[in-house]
């Protein structure tokens, strides 16, 4: 019984070792097959994205000065474009008077160059007077220009407005409303 036990032994370790330079041999046959074939490893990412993050958020300033603040739910990065595709955005605009205006929506896009911004779904931008409901609405970065090509409806304490398309001038505070104007104001309203 003694001389067989060591060569049971014998076999059992070749047998491991045979087993562990399989197990290192497959490691390394799938890592090469991986390093041939990045996309089998980033399998998360769409064709023509470069880059995808999960609770982004991002601050813009000028003169140091904060001008706004962006927080989504996911970007996808595409480099060729220049351009981020956010989901479930929230934005918060600084003004020069210390207000802020707040805007929220399904889905948009941030031009990497200028910081332009385009929203899109159930668009809402509120300050502390004014509450303003479209689809679509677009941030102009270098101007400080907020325009909407969509029908927007705008509601205050004192007031209700509706049109076809407006523009923002968040420097003065001035709005101009295009197209099928139509609004009712009590009398607290005030200019």
């Amino acid at each position: 019984m003694k001389k067989n036990k060591p060569k049971t032994l014998k076999i059992v370790l070749v047998l491991f070792i045979l087993s562990i330079i399989g197990i290192v041999t497959v490691i390394y046959i799938n890592y090469r097959n991986l390093i041939k074939n990045p996309e089998k490893l980033i399998t998360e990412f769409k064709p023509g994205v470069d880059m995808t993050i999960d609770d982004i958020h991002q601050t813009a300033t000028r003169n140091g000065k904060k001008e706004w603040q962006l927080d989504a739910a996911s970007a996808r990065y595409f480099d060729a474009e220049k351009k981020v595709r956010l989901d479930n955005i929230g934005m918060t605009f600084f003004l020069e008077d210390q207000q802020e205006i707040h805007l929220t929506a399904n889905s948009g896009t941030l031009e990497t160059e200028s910081q332009n911004v385009s929203v899109q779904g159930q668009v809402d931008l509120k300050n502390q007077d004014a509450h303003l409901q479209t689809e679509a609405l677009h941030y102009q970065h270098k101007t400080r220009f907020i325009s909407s090509k969509s029908p927007v409806k705008i509601t205050g304490e004192a007031f209700q407005l509706s049109a076809d398309s407006m523009t923002l001038d968040m420097e003065n505070g001035r709005a101009v409303f295009k197209g099928n104007v139509q609004g009712t104001f009590s009398d607290d309203f005030t200019l």
